[in-house]
């Protein structure tokens, strides 16, 4: 038997009428301007030599834009510049090439110029804390690879070649704080890259905790936060020593773990007291525990060092599992802005296209707390985009204003309506 093939019954014709596809990246881009972002990025990053050349911020808003709605490197900043309806909406007279593009990566190369993208990064972090009014913060740390085969990538922990960048979250903003662009093989400087944060969170917010992955299990960072009275959960790298005072732990110490809603897992867990010779006060240490499937009668183990006293080791366990919510903000900036591959085969350039993604990350979160109904606060880029980015409109414009016609239900035109708001009280604020 024989299946008919059909067709949709439509004409197809090309219309020289000013539309946009992409209404929402318009929006995204009235926010950048409501958070005076244009003047801050000018007034960091390096000036053109150039009188006839474009400034830092052209080359960054191209690319923010073009990440925002979806795009995944330089060869997806052409949908910007053919879109002449977005370009005259967002206020872009002039697109620069890719070529251009990929050349001022380049010339910015160098790790003075990463700086700069970070000290960007947390001018927009300053403006949050004061328009939230955010008064603590937790901090988690946790590592990430990306996979590359560009000429300079290093090999990794994990075998195969790529970056390495390190990062630490804002919990209560799934913003990123700090980060810093990294060889597959660099895994040093770890105190000193965490005593940063110092300069970046202002002192009259409180770090209220600390959740770090085992490569921050470091005697410096211990005494650090001890000494600044900041709590924290680190996973221990197990040594000789930790293996020593877990051994210690009796059998009737162990207890069933449990999950926030009482439910046994198939762990247990215990706790004893811990000591480093490079941190000489002593702090608890929460052991987990699971039977080990390769061997009949043995145990993995996995363990906690922490400085919090208040809580039972069920709640420790349970603090540090929340820290897998910076395993989603990582995948975020991966997946959803494009993070997961690099452009270029320069170090440096690849730091600057890093940088300004994370600054799009930010951006993304920040607009989202700042102008988007509290509802819209949980959602991904990617729910973003299929519900308020790819809107379809229409562009007239006249001697005395520019309309953007959208083709939307009354409820969504009423969240534009209150997005424009939103935007336009940040911009005199």
């Amino acid at each position: 038997m024989s299946i008919k093939k059909t067709v949709l019954n439509f004409n197809l014709k090309k219309t020289k009428e000013k539309m946009i596809a992409r209404s929402g990246v318009a929006m995204f881009s009235e926010f950048l301007h409501s958070m005076h972002l244009p003047n801050i990025v000018n007034k960091i990053m390096p000036k053109t030599l150039s009188n006839s050349g474009f400034d830092a911020w052209d080359y960054i808003h191209t690319l923010l834009l073009t990440l925002y709605g979806g795009g995944e490197g330089i060869s997806d900043t052409r949908e910007i510049k053919r879109d002449k309806a977005l370009r005259e909406i967002c206020n872009i007279p002039i697109v620069p090439s890719e070529s251009a593009i990929g050349d001022w990566m380049r010339r910015m190369g160098d790790q003075s110029q990463e700086i700069c993208i970070k000290k960007v990064n947390q001018k927009i972090l300053m403006e949050i804390f004061r328009k939230k009014n955010i008064k603590e913060v937790t901090l988690i740390n946790d590592p990430s690879v990306i996979i590359s085969n560009k000429r300079d990538a290093k090999m990794t922990y994990k075998g195969h070649k790529g970056y390495r960048p390190a990062m630490i979250f804002i919990k209560e903003l799934n913003m990123i704080a700090l980060c810093e662009f990294r060889h597959g093989n660099d895994n040093g400087r770890r105190f000193e890259f965490f005593n940063e944060i110092f300069k970046i969170i202002p002192s009259d917010i409180k770090i209220k905790l600390v959740l770090m992955d085992s490569e921050f299990y470091d005697g410096k960072i211990f005494s650090l936060l001890m000494k600044k009275n900041i709590d924290f959960i680190i996973a221990v790298s197990k040594n000789s020593s930790v293996n020593k005072e877990i051994n210690k732990i009796s059998d009737a110490k162990w207890e069933k773990c449990k999950d926030e809603d009482g439910v046994s897992s198939n762990r247990e867990v215990a706790e004893t007291v811990h000591v480093m010779n490079s941190c000489p006060t002593p702090f608890r240490l929460v052991v987990l525990r699971w039977k080990n499937s390769k061997v009949s009668s043995g145990y993995c183990y996995h363990a906690l060092a922490t400085t919090i006293k208040k809580d039972s080791i069920q709640q420790i366990v349970s603090k540090y599992n929340s820290r897998a919510c910076g395993e989603n903000d990582i995948k975020e900036l991966k997946n959803g802005f494009g993070m997961r591959k690099m452009p270029c085969g320069d170090f440096y350039a690849n730091a600057i296209f890093f940088g300004i993604g994370v600054l799009c990350y930010n951006l993304f979160s920040a607009q989202k707390f700042l102008s988007m109904p509290k509802n819209f606060w949980k959602k991904t880029i990617k729910t973003i985009r299929w519900i308020l980015v790819e809107i379809p409109g229409k562009v007239i414009s006249t001697a005395t204003e520019t309309t953007l016609k959208i083709a939307v239900h009354n409820d969504k035109f009423e969240i534009f309506k209150y997005m424009r708001r939103k935007n336009y009280d940040l911009s005199i604020t």
